[in-house]
């Protein structure tokens, strides 16, 4: 059972289709932060109290500001946070459709949850976090067909002029 959840997001209008969704759920006090860092040290501090998170939602990428950030992005936060903590769950939550980047997240990163901020989102937020609930991998239904592909590589411009200017 998932209660006790940490919100990676930069964006606020964000925040609150996760917050709503949690809340659906049943898990009414997610802990929210802005910045990587921020969910970073989080964590530890759950850790040294005995009360660890059980699921990490985050988006990959973050805006810079004047604040200056150790952790980087969503993929380095996922990172730092399995060190610390290997079993957490982990939803991502971005705009990001890069079908090669999400397997790689599945693969190397083991992930478990991918849901791409798009039309319906909250209903397939709510679709991954039960998914995630009986311990099962979850990737949002207009990616699905993209993932299962075999060829999952992504090509620059300068890529496709190499292999156009061989042919």
């Amino acid at each position: 059972m998932i209660k006790k959840v940490l919100i990676a997001e930069d964006h606020e209008s964000a925040n609150i289709s996760v917050r709503k969704t949690l809340e659906d759920l049943g898990i009414s006090q997610p802990t929210y932060t802005y910045y990587c860092d921020d969910a970073f040290l989080q964590v530890e501090k759950a850790i040294a109290e005995n009360k660890p998170f059980d699921l990490l939602i985050t988006d990959l990428s973050f805006d810079e500001d004047d604040r200056p950030q150790k952790i980087a992005d969503g993929i380095e936060l996922i990172k730092v946070i399995r060190n610390l903590q290997p079993k957490i769950k982990v939803l991502v939550f971005s705009g990001e459709g890069k079908m090669a980047m999400i397997d790689h997240l599945f693969k190397e990163s083991k992930i478990n949850a991918y849901v791409r901020k798009a039309r319906r989102d909250v209903e397939e937020l709510k679709n991954a976090l039960l998914a995630i609930q009986k311990n099962k991998n979850y990737i949002s239904k207009p990616l699905r067909r993209s993932i299962n592909q075999k060829n999952t590589f992504e090509f620059s411009t300068y890529d496709i002029s190499i292999i156009n200017s061989s042919c």
